[in-house]
């Protein structure tokens, strides 16, 4: 089975391995990370300009991924795609060709999670408990975080908000590391964290990752937390 993982994620180095990793398909063939590097500390705030992709194209590049593989896991990012041609493919090419579909967007510490679990777990049953109920949660500076997923302006807001990264429901607020040390302390086996900021957490059971500096959104200042229920 190969592993492809969408660009924007900026999913850490040492979880990819063999992954592939499909570029941001941006107007003027530009490079994610060069636009995001370009354009974060601007005054005015500046839009990604992702370039569309049709039914077409979207389908013919899929279709020549699953002749090359036949068994596919697409870590994808939700809001840089059209998600539901994406479950028409899979159900289109199924059962000769496997796709099988991963929201890395939704919280990335659980994606770091099920990819560092893969080296070690049979696919089948890492892949269906993902829909047992889990604890997945996100602490950012904006509330509306995702709406301004492709702003490349960062905006510092000081007053830091615990959301439910499921239900996106806003759970407390507060400072961001009395808030952080609240899910560090918490009786868990393992605690999943990434964000693109480096936190250094002193405690045994947090297992952190830093995300690439072009891990979209870069409009705001996010963590995500993922609590394993075994």
């Amino acid at each position: 089975m190969q592993v492809i993982v969408d660009e924007s994620l900026g999913l850490p180095n040492e979880v990819l391995e063999e992954a592939v990793i499909r570029k941001a398909k941006l107007k003027n063939d530009s490079s994610l990370p060069e636009m995001v590097q370009k354009h974060k500390g601007g005054v005015i705030a500046k839009k990604l300009t992702v370039a569309k992709r049709n039914k077409e194209s979207e389908l013919e590049e899929m279709i020549q991924l699953l002749e090359q593989y036949e068994e596919i896991l697409y870590v994808y990012d939700s809001f840089m795609l059209d998600e539901g041609l994406l479950k028409r493919i899979r159900t289109w090419a199924y059962p000769k060709r496997k796709l099988f579909l991963l929201n890395g967007a939704e919280n990335r510490a659980f994606t770091i999670y099920f990819l560092e679990k893969l080296k070690e777990m049979l696919f089948e049953e890492l892949y269906y408990s993902n829909h047992h109920p889990t604890k997945k949660f996100t602490i950012t500076n904006d509330p509306k975080y995702q709406s301004g997923y492709l702003l490349l302006k960062k905006f510092k807001h000081k007053q830091f908000h615990v959301f439910d990264s499921r239900r996106q429901t806003k759970i407390v607020s507060g400072r961001k590391q009395d808030l952080l040390e609240q899910f560090v302390h918490l009786p868990s086996a393992e605690i999943y964290i990434a964000s693109r900021k480096p936190i250094f957490p002193d405690h045994r059971s947090v297992k952190y990752f830093e995300l690439q500096k072009h891990s979209l959104p870069v409009c705001s200042d996010w963590t995500d937390i993922f609590i394993p229920q075994y």
